[in-house]
């Protein structure tokens, strides 16, 4: 899991890739299906808003510490995990940065080994009421 989520930060601070290909190298860790942090099915709700947070926002940070860990079933993992994220706005033009913002937040995620991948099923916050303005 700590290896999916380094590769998953390192494709969201990856500025020299195409928004597409950044977005589709972390779909490549979601299930299908996954759900919100509220049990309904938003695997194609993620996408879109990945693709355009990465349209708007550059992402500087994407950290996570895990907290704890349960095995619920042999393919089944829940992670209670720290996310920090730092993004920076994108200028109208898209060519520069301006001002930042840090957001956190601890959920608990469920990862599920599919196809011999451990990949995220649930509890990943993506929408902005999800995650947290830092102190």
């Amino acid at each position: 899991m700590a290896a999916n989520f380094t590769s998953i930060s390192n494709s969201l601070k990856n500025s020299t890739g195409s928004n597409i290909d950044r977005n589709q190298a972390v779909m490549l860790f979601i299930a299908d299906p996954f759900f919100d942090m509220q049990g309904q099915s938003a695997r194609v709700e993620f996408e879109i808003t990945l693709l355009s947070h990465l349209q708007n926002y550059e992402f500087t940070e994407f950290s996570f510490a895990i907290i704890e860990s349960k095995t619920i079933e042999p393919d089944v993992i829940d992670a209670d995990t720290l996310l920090e994220v730092r993004i920076q706005n994108l200028t109208l033009d898209k060519t520069s940065v301006i001002d930042g913002h840090t957001y956190r937040s601890r959920s608990v995620i469920r990862w599920k080994l599919i196809d011999g991948s451990w990949k995220i099923y649930s509890g990943l916050p993506f929408r902005s009421s999800e995650l947290f303005l830092k102190e």
